[in-house]
């Protein structure tokens, strides 16, 4: 018999406050989604082209694990519980309904069940007798115990553990191997899922380092390969860090993250990007992320990444939208078009950090204050926007109203604490350069009003009348730089005022200081906006056409002119992608490029040289 899952209406409301961990029902929920997607999988093998040795084998492990299940719910409950089980049902289930994948590893992924099996039953202190499938890899994952590396051709293997014992034994057919499977001693065939601890105050947290699961990179996020044992030191260190801060300053959330992460999941650093984090909603509880740079930017990391196991949790439980809409929405956090399920995940996520950052910057002192201060104002505006995005969508259902609803009070809490006036213009800029940003590289002009004013521009003639209709989002976004000197430079405007102000200064120093950064930034984080304007168009000048300079360049030309605030220049702050796109129409007609500030204020009713102020009839 099914049972109905009843999320309180206080957990609701708690969860829509940013608050709140992921437990009671909604842990209760992922464990019955698991066993349900178990279950829809052996429904599932008639219909499909399973071969019938493989079927058997699921069928025979799945009346296995039924039994464990029921003489100890406890250890079902463990292992079935874990992000990395929940993962796997949901790949297999989907691989198995589509057909996408590699046919040779369809048997890899259905005799898993069998190695789940084996989990519990060793969780539970019971033997064994099962045939575990051996992947393509020659290994066999044992879910939250390790990995058995076997080195065989794949295929079934009989394996059998007494009850209690330190292990179990594979017949590989010429020889019996023993799997230390309860050790924590990396071996020629055993890699054991090694654990990160810390205790602060009476409050811990114990995470699995999950460096070998093969369900860990289901949505190929980037998974690391074995973290070397000399580097354990360093993430344990990580994490000490963190936990510190997190027990100090935000008790609550170190008791939800304590409850609710089981696994952090190293990934693969990526060039040109300094801190790479991600989460899935297939398992939900598991943090991945490239090697932390400090214990200050774990405790970020966390808050961030566990917002999204909570509301994908929530979200197998309650409907929050309808389907519908598209994912031509904007998230100030994204470089790509989002839909509006994106954009509530991404909001609740930094609603997190606001708090966060609300907490730290009254803890902090100095730089760490200014940067709290900083990061608190700018996802704060950030957060606003897209609710307002999200509640204008149509797509809520009533759930979804009080959710929303939930997640607005708490920001207008929030709001009651202003930030310095220096953090909120740093916050507001920062913003801004993304909106440019993404603008410059995700909409489609007008091509009617491009069309009409390259035309005119082209034989001397007025600019025509009328602005641009809406501009639309491209199908296939331009990718554009992550890094974003601006940016850093604010960074260190905010560390480090003094050696800040010298940075800027020295060309050379800057150079090397911060990679990527020109003069013209400089000037910006100066705010010396009329020379930052000078040197961007000396840029626009120079670089290649359709280049991530070339554009970034004009970003910076857009914000230097949205400081001044110069009346001639209003159609460039206000439509950036439709003068981007008429300076390349035109100089690809003309064989060279317009003045930019030129072109900008001949779109607001200044004729460029030449041209007369006259409309065209009257010549």
């Amino acid at each position: 018999m099914l049972s109905t899952h009843r999320l309180p209406g206080s957990q609701f409301d708690t969860l829509a406050s940013g608050a709140g961990s992921l437990t009671g029902e909604l842990a209760a929920g992922r464990l019955s989604k698991c066993v349900l997607q178990v279950l829809a999988i052996l429904r599932e093998l008639p219909e499909r082209n399973v071969e019938p040795a493989v079927a058997d084998h699921f069928a025979a492990s799945f009346r296995a694990l039924a039994g464990v299940r029921q003489r100890s719910r406890a250890a079902a409950g463990a292992v079935l519980g874990y992000p990395h089980v929940n993962a796997w049902s949901t790949h297999t289930l989907r691989r198995l309904r589509t057909g996408v994948g590699d046919p040779r590893t369809l048997a890899d992924d259905l005799g898993h069940l069998g190695a789940i099996t084996a989990a519990v039953a060793l969780a539970a202190g019971e033997g064994f007798d099962l045939t575990l499938r051996v992947r393509l890899d020659g290994t066999v994952m044992i879910p939250t115990f390790g990995l058995a590396r076997l080195g065989v051709p794949p295929g079934w293997y009989q394996a059998r553990a007494e009850p209690a014992g330190p292990g179990f034994r594979v017949d590989l057919g010429t020889t019996v191997v023993e799997v230390p499977v309860r050790s924590a001693t990396t071996g020629p065939h055993w890699w054991p899922a090694r654990r990160l601890d810390s205790e602060l105050d009476g409050h811990r947290i114990a995470v699995r380092l999950d460096d070998v699961d093969p369900y860990r990179d289901c949505n190929h996020i980037g998974a690391a390969r074995r973290v070397p044992d000399a580097e354990m030191g360093g993430w344990q260190a990580g994490l000490d860090q963190a936990w510190a801060i997190l027990v100090r300053r935000h008790r609550p959330r170190a008791a939800a993250l304590s409850a609710g992460v089981a696994a952090l999941v190293p990934l693969e650093p990526v060039d040109g990007v300094d801190g790479r984090s991600a989460s899935t909603s297939d398992a939900c509880g598991t943090v991945a992320l490239t090697k932390p740079a400090d214990g200050r930017t774990l405790a970020v990391t966390l808050v961030h990444e566990f917002q999204h196991s909570k509301l994908s949790a929530l979200l197998d439980l309650v409907r929050l939208y309808r389907d519908g809409g598209d994912g031509a929405c904007y998230a100030p956090w994204r470089q790509d078009p989002r839909p509006v399920t994106g954009l509530l995940q991404g909001a609740y996520a930094y609603l997190g950090l606001v708090d966060y950052w609300q907490d730290q910057r009254l803890a902090e002192v100095g730089a760490h204050s200014r940067v709290a201060h900083f990061e608190f104002t700018r996802w704060r505006h950030a957060v606003r926007r897209v609710l307002q995005t999200v509640a204008a969508s149509g797509l809520l259902t009533a759930a979804g109203e009080r959710f929303l609803g939930g997640m607005r009070q708490r920001l207008a809490e929030l709001r009651a604490h202003p930030a310095p006036i220096e953090s909120e213009r740093l916050a507001r800029d920062a913003l801004a350069d993304h909106w440019v940003r993404w603008r410059l590289h995700n909409l489609q002009p007008d091509e009617e009003h491009l069309a009409a004013c390259a035309a005119a521009w082209l034989a001397g003639a007025p600019c025509p009348p009328g602005r641009p209709g809406p501009a639309t989002v491209r199908t296939d976004p331009r990718r554009w730089a992550a890094a974003n000197a601006r940016l850093e430079l604010t960074y260190r405007r905010l560390r480090d005022p003094g050696r800040f102000e010298a940075l800027c200064t020295d060309q050379a120093w800057l150079t090397v200081g911060v990679p990527g950064a020109r003069p013209a930034d400089a000037a910006y984080a100066l705010a010396d906006y009329p020379t930052a304007a000078g040197l961007y168009l000396g840029v626009l000048a120079d670089a290649p056409d359709d280049t991530s300079d070339r554009a970034d360049a004009w970003a910076g030309l857009v914000l230097a002119h949205r400081r001044l605030r110069r009346s001639t220049r209003r159609f460039l702050v206000a439509y950036p992608e439709s003068l981007h796109a008429l300076h390349r129409r035109i100089a690809a007609a003309a064989g060279q490029p317009p003045d930019a500030e030129a072109l900008a204020g001949w779109l607001d009713g200044v004729p460029h040289p030449g041209v007369s102020r006259q409309p065209i009839a009257a010549i």
